[in-house]
C-alpha cells in the first residue's frame, strides 16, 4: 500500500479491478445470456415441434399420458408449452424423486429430446460460477461487492471524473488508454 488515502485507493482500485474484473465480465456476459435461457434451449433442441394448441387441448394431452402410464402415482403435473417454450411435460413424483417426459403436442407421443447443458448453463453460471453448494453464491456476492469498492475507489481517485469524461489524447500510450478508460466508466456508471 502507499502512503497517501488517494495512492491507497489506487492501488486498491488497479488490483481489484484487474484481478476481479476478468471473472465479473464472465458473470456479466453469462447473466446477459441467461436472459435468453428458453429462447437458447429452443435453438438446440430442433426435435420440438410448433404446434397451435389450445390450453385445454395440452393439458388433456398430458393426462392422457399420464393416465395411461402412471395411473397409481400419487402426484401428476403437467407444464404446458407457452410463449417462450414449445415443451409439454409431464410428470410424476416430486422434484427429487419425480420422472419428466416431453410429449409431442400434436399426437401426445414421448419426444426423445436430447441432452443440452442450453441456456441453463449460462443461467447456472452466472450466479453460482458451477461451484458446490452455496460457495458459487458466495463467490459472486463477494466478487460484486468487489465491483461496489472498485468503482467507488474509482470515483474517489478520479475527483473530476465528469471533466476527465471529456478529455482524451489520442497518441499518447499508456494515457490514451487512462482517457479511454475514464470516459467508459463515467458513460456506464449509471448501469453498473
Amino acid at each position: 500500500m502507499k502512503q497517501t488515502i488517494t495512492q491507497s485507493l489506487a492501488w486498491l482500485h488497479t488490483w481489484g479491478g484487474l484481478i476481479v474484473g476478468w471473472l465479473l465480465f464472465a458473470i456479466f456476459l453469462t447473466g446477459s445470456l441467461a436472459v435468453f435461457d428458453q429462447e437458447i434451449d429452443n435453438w438446440m433442441h430442433p426435435e420440438l415441434p410448433a404446434h397451435h394448441l389450445t390450453d385445454e387441448q395440452a393439458v388433456e394431452r398430458g393426462l392422457s399420458y399420464l393416465r395411461q402410464h402412471s395411473p397409481d402415482a400419487k402426484q401428476w403435473g403437467v407444464s404446458l408449452p407457452y410463449d417462450r417454450s414449445p415443451e409439454l411435460r409431464a410428470s410424476t413424483g416430486g422434484r427429487r424423486d419425480g420422472v419428466s417426459v416431453t410429449l409431442d403436442p400434436n399426437t401426445g407421443e414421448v419426444l426423445p429430446v436430447r441432452e443440452s447443458a442450453g441456456g441453463r448453463f449460462f443461467f447456472l453460471f452466472h450466479f453460482t460460477l458451477f461451484m458446490p453448494g452455496m460457495l458459487g453464491i458466495y463467490v459472486v456476492g463477494a466478487l460484486a461487492m468487489g465491483m461496489l469498492a472498485a468503482l467507488i475507489s474509482g470515483i474517489v481517485i478520479h475527483k473530476k471524473f465528469f471533466k476527465e469524461f471529456f478529455t482524451f489524447r489520442p497518441a499518447k500510450g499508456q494515457r490514451s488508454w487512462l482517457d479511454a478508460h475514464n470516459a467508459s466508466a463515467v458513460l456506464l456508471l449509471p448501469f453498473h
